[in-house]
């Protein structure tokens, strides 16, 4: 089944079996290829979270996966990786 027929993402795009609307963004989506901001959650494009706790997350992190206000929330925390070092 091909998901862009016709588009040059038709080769390039591979889906997980398995996926529903619960699923959470897989973490590929944000590698290799520059794609739009999304939420990590919902993959909503507006009215993503970008006050003091996402920029102190991103100073601590290497890594922080965009959250839309409605998902923070509903409950939901930001998803971090690679809790940065401080070297003396």
């Amino acid at each position: 089944m091909f998901l862009f027929p016709g588009s040059i993402m038709q080769d390039v795009m591979i889906v997980k079996e398995g996926q529903n609307c619960q699923s959470p963004i897989e973490t590929t989506y944000y590698t290799d290829i520059k794609m739009d901001d999304i939420c990590f959650f919902c993959g909503k494009i507006d009215n993503l979270a970008d006050g003091e706790v996402i920029q102190e997350l991103q100073r601590k992190f290497g890594t922080v996966r965009l959250i839309c206000n409605p998902c923070w929330q509903s409950g939901k925390e930001p998803i971090t990786r690679n809790k940065k070092v401080k070297r003396n």
